[in-house]
């Protein structure tokens, strides 16, 4: 029964799972120890779904926010991603996937002005890229995740993450193959 099933039990559960993070590569963590050492303007808990450390640790989606010094969970046990995804919140943060939607990183009136202005600047350009790439993608926006990148496609809010479609892919791979599962 995982996370999701016993909703009952879910914050009990919440509080014993462990993942790797940004910060404790070599060592797992708990939610408990994440949320104390989380810098005070950080508005969520942040996480990752991947195959690997390695993976996950290079994606272009943790630039700006380990610029930041933002801690990341990474969750790299094909069910982590599903039962965090589960979670509201903890401690009063709630969970963001950055591999899906909008991610809130605060900036200043200056930074904020600037995107204004680039938004505009670069409007036509997201158009004509909408258009070609018409119905494979549902919208092109100017990013501010990335800082090395120059592109990374997303994950709508309540859309399927890369990962997610790898290990549902995997899984349904496997099915076929298995003569017991007919």
């Amino acid at each position: 029964m995982g996370i999701n099933e016993d909703t009952g039990n879910r914050n009990r559960l919440a509080k014993i799972t462990h993942f790797y993070s940004s910060i404790s590569n070599e060592t797992m963590t708990t939610l408990d120890d994440y949320v104390d050492r989380m810098d005070p303007k950080q508005p969520a808990i942040y996480y990752i779904g991947g195959d690997s450390l390695q993976t996950v640790q290079k994606s272009p989606f943790v630039e700006r926010l380990m610029r930041r010094n933002y801690e990341i969970l990474y969750l790299l046990d094909p069910v982590d991603e599903y039962a965090v995804g589960h979670l509201t919140e903890h401690k009063g943060k709630r969970f963001q996937n950055i591999a899906k939607g909008d991610i809130e990183i605060s900036e200043s009136d200056q930074v904020a002005e600037r995107r204004a202005q680039l938004e505009v600047e670069y409007k036509e350009f997201g158009d004509r890229i909408k258009s070609i790439l018409n119905v494979l993608i549902s919208k092109v926006k100017l990013s501010h995740r990335l800082v090395n990148t120059s592109c990374v496609v997303v994950a709508d809010t309540d859309g399927l993450t890369g990962n997610m479609e790898r290990i549902m892919t995997a899984q349904t791979a496997h099915r076929a193959q298995d003569p017991t599962a007919r």
